[in-house]
Formats: C-alpha cells, structure tokens, sequence
C-alpha cells in the first residue's frame, strides 16, 4: 500500500464512510464454483454513495509492466490525501481475456481498499 504524506483527512472520511457502506448484494453466479458473488457494478453502487458524501473519489488505473497489468487502485479525498493498492492482473493476451481479468480484479481491489 501507498499513501500520501499525511492520512489523517482521508482515514477520518474512509471511517466515516465505511460505518454507512451496506455489503453489496450478491448478484451473479459463478457456475463454475457453484457460487454467488457481487460483480462490478453491484459493489460500486454499494460503496460509491458513502465514500462520495465524505469526498472520497475511486480510481482505478492501468499499468503494463514486464510481468503484465497491474492495476492501481487509489481513493483520493476532497483535500488532496490519497490511498493507494497495486493488485496484479494477469500477463498480457487477447483483449477479451485482459478485461475479464481486469473487471475481476477492478472488482477485488475496490473491495479490499473500501
């Protein structure tokens, strides 16, 4: 994890925000597992509205390294302080493969950073 200088504004703002953030509903299926799970969407609805009144913003971007895609997942608050995760993605391939690995790990990160 990375974060900015000082945390003090984004931590107050993140524990505010998570005493307000209901667990996102499970909403698909993984046939594969036989599981439920919460997709992209459905975990952005949950946690979008808790961490934007307490001026908190998501981003999520990519990078290529040698290994592959790695994807930075940063909250930034209203007053400049930051947080921030790297979660590997996968070694490059087709597009398709590289946005299925990407929405699921776009889904993880947010989960865990939240």
């Amino acid at each position: 994890m990375r974060t900015s200088e000082q945390i003090n504004e984004i931590a107050a703002a993140l524990a505010k925000a998570q005493a307000e953030v209901k667990n996102p509903s499970f909403n698909r299926v993984n046939p594969h597992f036989k599981s439920k799970y919460a997709d992209l969407g459905e975990v952005l609805s949950a946690v979008r509205p808790s961490l934007s009144k307490h001026g908190i913003s998501i981003m999520q971007m990519t990078d290529v390294t040698d290994t592959g895609i790695v994807l930075h997942t940063r909250l930034t608050h209203a007053g400049g302080q930051w947080i921030e995760g790297v979660y590997p993605v996968s070694p490059m391939g087709t597009h398709q493969q590289m946005g299925a690995a990407l929405t699921y790990a776009k889904r993880q990160a947010l989960s865990a950073i939240v």
